[in-house]
């Protein structure tokens, strides 16, 4: 258990301090008033992402992820490992165990690739996330029987 966090740790220090990496010796700066926003295509009204970086050869990013009020992710799993860190609201995280945590602001999340998870803004105010992937984002939504389900 302490290896896992102490990788988790390690690896998520990692991803930010490459995070905003634009060549090997320069240093990329994006204020969060300049991140463009753009609808997450396939959910909801009200979803949104930013991408802050993208790693040429890996396809690897760096981007937040806003969500409304009460707004549901649905069941879904990503090819690469993702890390989460709540920047504003409260992010409730599930498994399929049923078995979900509420993170709040600093709260951190390791979802290894494959995994299926779903989660929901909760509280009064809607949730900034920042994510980061160590590959191409995508996201692969299934029913309960983990059976692709189509946007």
């Amino acid at each position: 258990m302490i290896k896992s966090i102490v990788r988790s740790i390690v690896s998520l220090t990692l991803l930010i301090s490459f995070a905003g990496v634009a060549g090997a010796d320069e240093v990329f700066r994006l204020p969060l008033s300049n991140v463009k926003w753009e609808p997450i295509p396939g959910m909801p009204k009200g979803f949104f992402t930013g991408v802050l970086h993208e790693n040429p050869s890996t396809k690897a990013q760096d981007m937040f992820f806003k969500t409304p009020v009460n707004g549901v992710v649905p069941r879904h799993w990503h090819t690469a490992n993702e890390v989460l860190m709540i920047v504003k609201g409260t992010f409730h995280l599930s498994g399929t165990d049923g078995k979900g945590t509420d993170l709040m602001p600093g709260g951190y999340a390791y979802i290894p690739a494959k995994t299926v998870h779903v989660a929901v803004c909760k509280g009064k105010s809607a949730c900034l996330v920042y994510v980061s992937s160590d590959g191409a984002f995508d996201m692969n939504v299934v029913d309960e029987k983990g059976n692709p389900v189509k946007p």
